[in-house]
C-alpha cells in the first residue's frame, strides 16, 4: 500500500513538473542576473560542457554549460545560500549534438563560488567543474576561485 500511495504522488507530482513551468526556476536573483539580451561580450559556443570566463569591465561573467536531457535544470551554490527556491534557470539550448542548458553570471574577480546543478528538482554534481570539493553528503559540489579563472585567459597558453 505504501508503494502504491507513493507510486501515485511521484507521478502526480512528475506529470505536473512536466506540464507546468516551477515557479521555483523562474524566480531569479536580481543582483546575480542579467539581461540575457544584453550580454557585454561574445556568447560561448554551445556544444561543450564546463565553465568558461569572460571580462568586461569590473565584473567576470561566467557561463556554465551542461549537457543533459531534462524538464529543468538549475544553477545553485553559496551565492543564493543553497535555496532550491532561488536557483537561477538555465535556457536549453538544442542542437545538432545534444541539448546544452546554460547560464551566465557577473561575479567580481575576488569571488571563490561553489555550486551545483539542480536538475529536475534534485541537486547533480558538475562533472566538468574546473574544482571540485566534498558537500558534506557523499557527493561534491563545484568550485570556482574566479582569479585562477581569469588568469587563466591572460595566460599565452590557455584558452578558455
Amino acid at each position: 500500500m505504501k508503494f502504491r500511495v507513493a507510486v501515485l504522488v511521484t507521478t502526480f507530482l512528475w506529470g505536473a513538473c512536466a506540464t507546468a513551468p516551477s515557479p521555483v526556476l523562474q524566480e531569479k536573483p536580481t543582483s546575480l542576473s542579467a539581461p540575457r539580451e544584453n550580454k557585454p561580450f561574445e556568447k560561448q559556443q554551445t556544444g561543450k560542457p564546463g565553465v568558461s570566463a569572460t571580462v568586461s569591465g569590473s565584473k567576470v561573467w561566467i557561463t556554465w554549460v551542461i549537457e543533459v536531457s531534462a524538464v529543468q535544470v538549475g544553477l545553485g551554490g553559496d551565492f543564493e545560500n543553497w535555496d532550491p527556491a532561488k536557483v537561477v534557470p538555465l535556457t536549453l539550448e538544442k542542437t545538432p549534438q545534444g541539448d546544452f542548458w546554460t547560464v551566465t553570471l557577473p561575479f567580481s574577480a575576488q569571488s571563490v563560488i561553489h555550486y551545483k546543478y539542480y536538475v529536475n528538482g534534485m541537486w547533480k554534481d558538475d562533472p566538468h567543474a574546473p574544482l571540485a570539493v566534498s558537500d558534506g553528503y557523499g557527493g561534491h559540489e563545484g568550485k570556482i576561485v574566479v582569479s585562477d579563472l581569469v588568469q587563466g585567459l591572460k595566460s599565452p597558453n590557455k584558452t578558455q
